[in-house]
């Protein structure tokens, strides 16, 4: 009995032994719960791809001919429209500011670090709505418009915010705080004794950012700006509520009214190559290169001051987006709110 106990014995403890290495991922492959975790969410967040490449590959559509005949040229061109126009503007938008606050000192610059974030808060399908609003024949500013100049056709200028170019701009007040927020953490990051020396060699301000703080800040700028032109594929609200046919609409248009799920699946299958290719343009344009300056002499940016003009020039360029992305859109849904928030709030509105 004895001998027999022994290797018993032996056994349960080796089991016990192997379960704990396995728990610390020290058997064979080295799988870990956390990355055993990790596989299952890459799983389930395949398998909409999976069943996409189903779709494109494995089955008929009468209606996919007549789909890349007359409206897929439309769908990629405006979709690509929009990702430049939307992009330019955005690194416009988030660059400028997040150079200033964190390069120089001027008024409201404590606030504008924060407050320019706000406008990632408003959909886009709401900035949409609104500044349709804005821009009713009866409101405010329309009609202030006229009173001011009586022969002006408020219509056009209604025409052009409702259109693909509004879009673009609509779109780009939204979502410029993804460059600004990341390119404002590389430009912090970055040692000031790099700038010093660029203005010792007799660089100035303009030399000083386009030379040496935006190529050290590419990889960072280049991330945000990835994470716009993704957001911009992805939209539906606001193209849908401006009439512009893009992917999204056009995957919507085939699934719903059209009734066939295989055009939508194939054109989901397109919509994602642009997403890969985004991907592939981050990676290469990052390439070995760091998001943070991690050498020794580093040190913290010191903020220059600005002249009297320049000062109050910096807080407007920083103040515009902030107006344009965010109180205005907060003020025409506040007057909306109080026009009509009697016969909305109700008894009614406290089951929904």
């Amino acid at each position: 009995m004895g001998t027999k106990a022994g290797p018993k014995v032996r056994s349960v403890s080796d089991a016990l032994r192997a379960f704990r290495l396995r728990w610390r991922g020290e058997f064979r492959g080295g799988i870990t719960p956390w990355s055993a975790s990790a596989l299952l969410t890459v799983a389930l967040t395949a398998l909409p791809l999976v069943v996409i490449l189903f779709g494109v590959l494995g089955c008929e559509s009468e209606i996919w001919g007549h789909l890349v005949d007359t409206v897929l040229p439309i769908y990629v061109a405006n979709s690509a429209i929009l990702m430049v126009g939307v992009g330019g503007l955005a690194l416009v938008l988030g660059l400028a500011p997040a150079w200033l606050v964190s390069a120089y000192d001027f008024p409201g610059r404590r606030i504008f670090e924060w407050a320019l974030v706000l406008p990632l808060a408003i959909p886009t399908y709401i900035i949409a709505y609104t500044y349709a609003g804005v821009f009713e024949y009866d409101n405010f500013l329309p009609s202030t418009l006229v009173a001011l100049w009586p022969g002006l056709e408020v219509w056009r200028i209604r025409a052009a915010v409702m259109s693909r170019e509004g879009a673009m701009v609509m779109m780009a007040l939204v979502l410029y705080p993804y460059v600004y927020v990341i390119a404002r953490a590389s430009f912090l990051r970055q040692s000031s004794s790099v700038l010093e020396m660029a203005r010792t060699l007799g660089r100035g301000p303009w030399d000083t950012f386009f030379r040496v703080a935006l190529p050290m800040s590419r990889p960072a700028v280049a991330g945000g700006l990835t994470l716009v032109l993704m957001e911009v594929l992805n939209d539906y609200g606001a193209v849908k509520y401006f009439g512009v046919p893009t992917f999204t609409t056009g995957i919507f248009r085939a699934w719903f009214p059209l009734n066939d799920p295989i055009s939508a699946m194939r054109l989901s299958g397109i919509l994602l190559l642009f997403v890969f290719t985004l991907i592939i343009f981050e990676r290469m344009q990052r390439g070995r290169a760091r998001f943070d300056d991690g050498a020794r002499g580093y040190r913290p940016t010191v903020r220059r001051g600005l002249g009297r003009k320049t000062r109050w020039l910096a807080a407007g360029v920083c103040f515009l987006p902030l107006v344009l992305g965010f109180l205005v859109p907060v003020t025409q849904l506040a007057s909306w709110a109080g026009r009509g928030g009697s016969e909305v709030l109700d008894a009614r509105f406290g089951r929904l």
